[in-house]
């Protein structure tokens, strides 16, 4: 598509905001997309991260490809933990944008709510329904429920 025509229906990808940069996972179809994003492609975590102040030109870049890069504003809400040496749910390593380790359990930012949905639906819980308390890179606060 060439830039500036836009399709009927955009694209929705997720964009969290951890540290100084922002986190998303996106397969891009057209190779020309992938080939101008690759610089902040994180081959081992296989996700995107491109810092806090070039944001802005890659949205517009990949709005005018058709894929709408939204920002969110709440973490909370696409994590899910699960207790350490136990089995994961299916996909949720494929899924995840962010992944650490606190105390007995295993956190994932997820890259949408179907993600989400599927990993509860095999046996993970929604931070909000665990007892933990997290802060990620310093500024973003992931909490849940007391006890």
């Amino acid at each position: 598509m060439a830039p500036g025509v836009r399709p009927e229906r955009e694209v929705p990808v997720n964009a969290f905001h951890v540290g100084d940069s922002y986190l998303f996972k996106q397969y891009f179809e057209r190779e020309a997309v992938f080939d101008r994003l690759r610089r902040y492609y994180d081959r081992h975590q296989y996700r995107f991260a491109v810092p806090t102040e070039e944001f802005d030109g890659v949205r517009r870049f990949l709005a005018e490809r058709g894929y709408a890069l939204d920002p969110v504003t709440s973490l909370d809400d696409y994590a899910v933990v699960v207790r350490k040496y136990t089995a994961h749910p299916d996909d949720i390593f494929k899924t995840s944008v962010l992944q650490r380790s606190h105390g007995d359990y295993n956190l994932f930012v997820l890259k949408d709510g179907n993600a989400v949905a599927e990993a509860v639906a095999d046996g993970g819980t929604r931070l909000a329904d665990s007892p933990l308390s997290v802060t990620l890179g310093g500024q973003m606060r992931l909490s849940a429920a007391e006890g």
